[in-house]
Parts: structure tokens; C-alpha cells; sequence
């Protein structure tokens, strides 16, 4: 029984492939094109229309496609920065010789400068003074040879005269000789201060009116005396240059100075201690003018 159904079945599938074969070739149309679509290896190559043109390939299985390309990506290493280094432009020193030009000029004189002028080194000083106290009552004026060798120093040699009322209520006539240095402290200046220093020696004559009351009358009596001394002095002063050769001044000095005659009886008395001395002292103003040459 099994046999039979094996050959049953046997018949029934030569049958069918035998059928599907004719339809197949049938249907199949070999066309150059066809055959040119072919893949090596094939088979069986065609152009099957079944509604729808197409081919069909009978053979080997294809070929699977190729893997897609593996894209690598180099990250590129950093270069160097680019450093241009210009150099310097250079300064091309052209010299152009310019022709020589003719010129006329007249002639004239060669004047010179003046060579600044020296200080003025001499000069001649006058001066007036006075000196008032409640006791004293003075004044007169002196002149002085003035020896100017530097900007800085001056030496004068000078004489005066002066008169009026002295300490003891005297008439009194003096003449003194002095011998003064002077200091400028700023003599590039127009208003110059000095200071000032000496030596000197004076002589006096002095008159007083006595009354002499005997028997019977009175008598008027003049008497005079005459005194010398010799001190020194101090002073301050300032001196306006109003031109290079013509100045004023003033100052204030003070002087000490003691009696040089050998008189027996004392010039001073302290009417209140009885004390006597030789010695005395005082101080005064004075204003005067230099022309300097």
C-alpha cells in the first residue's frame, strides 16, 4: 500500500515539474540584452514579462555587496605659529653736492662788542648823622674814601664833624676819624644789604659857663675842655643801587669807646651813685650817597 502512495506521489511531481518547465520556457524570452545582464557564473539568464518586465538568474547565489569604506579620522597636529620678522628699514643718507653759488656782498667795517666794563672799584661816600637822647643832642656828617675791590667788600676811610649838647650839658664840638669794612650780603642785587664793622678816633671840645659869686660881684665864667678817644663800632645797613655809579644808603651803628687824653678828673659822674668813669657808649643814624667810578 505504501509503495503505491510513493509512486502516486512520484508521478504527481514528475507531472507538475514537467508542466512548470514548459511554462517556463514558454514564457522565458533569451534576448542579447539579457545575456548581457548576465553575472558570471550564471546559469541560466532571461528576460521574463509577466506584466511586469524583469530578469531572472538562475546560478550560484551573488556575491553579498561589499562592506561600506571605513572613514578615519586623523586629527592633524598643531603647527607652529608663522613669526615674520621685518627688519628695520635702513635710512638711505644721500648727499647731493649743490653747486657753488656766487655772491657779492659789500665790504664793511669789523665792529666789535665792548668788553663788559669792571666793576667800579673806587668811589666816594657822604653822609649825614644824628643822634638825639633825652640827655644828647647831636648831629654833622663825615666823607669817606670808598675801596670797593670786590662785589662782596668795601673798605672806607673817612673824617666828619659833629656838634651840639652832650651828656653833661656841654657845647660840644667833635671830629672823629674812622676806618670802616663793609660786607654785602647780596651784591648782584639792585637793594643791598651790609653789614659793617671798624675802628676809629675822635677828638671833642667841650665850653661850659660857670658863675663865680664873690665879695661884692659875680663873675661869668666860659671853661673848656678837651677830650680824645679811640673804640670801634658795629652796624646794619642798606645801600639802593640806582645806577652803576651812583648809590644811596643808610644805617644804624652803634659804637663803644673809652678816653685816650690822660685827663686827671673823671668826664662821667653818676649824679646818683657818685660812681666816675672814661668810658662811654651811644649809637645814631645816618643816611648818606656813593658815587662809584
Amino acid at each position: 500500500m505504501s509503495k503505491r502512495i510513493a509512486s502516486i506521489t512520484a508521478s504527481v511531481s514528475l507531472s507538475l515539474l514537467a508542466a512548470l518547465a514548459a511554462f517556463t520556457l514558454a514564457t522565458l524570452t533569451f534576448t542579447p540584452k539579457a545575456a548581457a545582464q548576465c553575472l558570471p557564473g550564471s546559469w541560466l539568464c532571461a528576460q521574463v514579462q509577466v506584466g511586469v518586465t524583469g530578469g531572472i538568474y538562475i546560478g550560484p547565489s551573488m556575491p553579498p555587496p561589499p562592506p561600506p569604506p571605513q572613514v578615519v579620522y586623523v586629527q592633524p597636529q598643531p603647527q607652529p605659529p608663522v613669526v615674520i620678522y621685518q627688519p628695520q628699514p635702513q635710512t638711505q643718507v644721500v648727499y647731493v653736492q649743490q653747486r657753488p653759488q656766487v655772491q657779492f656782498v659789500g665790504i664793511q667795517p669789523l665792529s666789535i662788542a665792548p668788553a663788559e666794563e669792571p666793576a667800579p672799584r673806587w668811589g666816594v661816600h657822604a653822609e649825614v648823622g644824628a643822634m638825639t637822647t633825652a640827655d644828647v643832642a647831636m648831629g654833622g656828617g663825615a666823607v669817606a674814601f670808598r675801596l670797593r675791590p670786590s662785589p662782596w667788600f668795601a673798605l672806607d676811610l673817612g673824617v666828619g664833624s659833629y656838634g651840639g649838647q652832650d651828656y653833661n650839658g656841654n657845647d660840644r664840638v667833635e671830629v672823629p676819624f674812622t676806618a670802616n669794612a663793609l660786607f654785602f650780603i647780596n651784591p648782584q642785587s639792585e637793594w643791598q644789604f651790609y653789614l659793617l664793622g671798624g675802628l676809629g678816633a675822635s677828638y671833642a671840645h667841650t665850653d661850659n659857663f660857670g658863675t663865680y659869686a664873690g665879695p661884692g660881684h659875680t663873675d661869668m665864667s666860659m671853661f673848656g675842655n678837651d677830650y680824645s678817644y679811640f673804640g670801634g663800632q658795629l652796624g646794619v645797613g642798606l645801600e639802593w643801587r640806582m645806577s652803576r655809579n651812583f648809590a644811596l644808603n643808610t644805617d644804624f651803628r652803634a659804637f663803644v669807646r673809652t678816653r685816650t687824653d690822660g685827663g686827671s678828673t673823671p668826664e662821667f659822674t653818676d649824679p646818683v651813685t657818685g660812681a666816675t668813669t672814661d668810658t662811654s657808649g651811644g649809637a645814631y643814624w645816618t643816611g648818606g650817597a656813593t658815587l662809584y667810578w
